[in-house]
């Protein structure tokens, strides 16, 4: 017999998608959500191959922070994005010597749904679709 579905996971406020996507590699079902479109365009760029850790950009995103700073230092300190490469992550790099039907039937179900959580997730056909919530806030 088939192996059961695995659970299915959605990731409210995801941002650029690195929780979803850290779920997904663990073997879960995972769709984020984002509203922003300020977090969308990014997120899309990432996760679909524009760029990866050999080819990373340097932001500073402590550089307006005015709390929580323990040195000036800190304020210029560079993030590298990405610092993963998202491919290689949901799909390994090959190198798990595994014959290639292991491999497509562990293939990742991950995808990203744009706009408002209650008007995407508060409709007859999303309910009993989800197995668990996951987020970094408190909801």
């Amino acid at each position: 017999p088939p192996p059961p579905p695995p659970p299915r996971v959605v990731v409210p406020g995801a941002g650029l998608g690195r929780l979803a996507l850290e779920l997904c590699s663990k073997g879960y079902a995972v769709q984020g959500n984002e509203f922003s479109l300020q977090m969308l365009l990014p997120s899309d760029f990432i996760l679909n191959g524009g760029c990866s850790p050999d080819q990373s950009f340097s932001i500073y995103p402590y550089l307006t922070e005015t709390t929580n700073v323990r040195s000036y230092k800190d304020l210029v300190k560079p993030v590298l994005v990405p610092d993963i490469d998202p491919v290689r992550m949901l799909i390994g790099d090959g190198s798990d010597n595994k014959g290639e039907d292991q491999v497509s039937s562990r293939m990742p179900d991950f995808s990203m749904a744009a706009g408002d959580f209650i008007s995407i997730y508060n409709c007859e056909q999303e309910r009993g679709k989800w197995d668990g919530v996951a987020s970094c806030f408190f909801l």
